[in-house]
């Protein structure tokens, strides 16, 4: 059996895909280091035309660290519990599958953690024909856009990241189901450099999103918040940005340590129906 497999960058800020490569498959050590490096190249990696059961999601996942289940019980898949479901889809009584807003706005998965997943997976098993789409974000090159004479007092800065779900919760048409109290006693302020270091490639990126970063750490004043937005601007530049626009069966796994990504709209009367892992980090930041 042919085992060879190609890897070819998208002319963008970011992405490659992986091309003749079934994830089903067992991973040898050499497909691991080919992966994992092509991973650290481009951040972040699209599998196209895969055919994976949750069981097959979490094993390919696996090969890259323990999986994290995601606070939001209420959402993971019956009988895999490491499996989140984001879905608009409802069953004969109405109720929904998954997250049906998941990620409509700039964020790092999980940012507000201590310490915040090394990568996230995203399998596509149902796509609207228009919209939908996800885009990412280069932090590497967001880093570049910064004015350099301020880059010095940015890494000495921390931002206060934090899980702002009963704000998402009370959203115009939202339907996200309220935390409880366990699950509210579980979400705490975790500050993070604004500048930090990858861990494998050994360069700086900016750690900053929209999503989950409140305000700066001793710097919650007006001057504060006008820094961020300037910091939140280079995050999002057009420049930096990478737009995937989704094929059933995709599987696209991301850096989750230089990249930031969101959702963009669809028509409701669509279905948008996917599975997600998230890989766990030992490593503080």
């Amino acid at each position: 059996m042919d085992n060879s497999f190609a890897v070819k960058p998208f002319k963008s800020p970011c992405g490659a895909e992986v091309i003749g490569f079934d994830c089903k498959r067992n991973i040898t050590k050499h497909d691991f280091n080919i992966l994992n490096q092509a991973l650290l190249d481009y951040c972040f990696l699209v599998f196209r035309d895969q055919r994976l059961d949750p069981k097959n999601l979490i094993n390919f996942s696996q090969n890259w660290g323990n999986l994290q289940k995601h606070i939001l019980k209420q959402y993971l898949l019956q009988g895999f519990p490491e499996v989140l479901v984001v879905s608009n889809k409802k069953n004969h009584l109405g109720e929904g599958f998954g997250i049906e807003d998941a990620g409509r706005y700039w964020h790092s998965d999980v940012s507000y953690g201590k310490n915040p997943p090394m990568g996230s997976l995203l399998y596509c098993i149902d796509t609207p024909p228009i919209g939908g789409d996800t885009l990412f974000a280069n932090q590497y090159l967001a880093l570049d856009l910064i004015d350099q004479d301020i880059i010095n007092y940015l890494r000495n800065l921390k931002g206060a990241h934090s899980f702002n779900y009963d704000k998402l919760q009370k959203r115009k048409g939202s339907k996200r189901i309220p935390l409880t109290e366990k699950q509210k006693s579980e979400l705490s302020v975790t500050e993070h450099p604004l500048i930090r270091l990858h861990p494998e490639t050994r360069k700086d990126c900016l750690y900053t999103n929209p999503g989950f970063t409140n305000y700066i750490i001793d710097n919650d004043s007006n001057k504060g918040f006008i820094l961020l937005d300037y910091l939140f601007s280079c995050a999002t530049h057009p420049s930096v940005i990478h737009r995937h626009e989704w094929e059933r069966n995709d599987l696209v796994f991301w850096d989750n340590r230089c990249l930031m990504h969101r959702a963009t709209p669809f028509n409701n009367i669509y279905i948008r129906h996917m599975y997600r892992t998230t890989i766990s980090s030992n490593e503080a930041i």
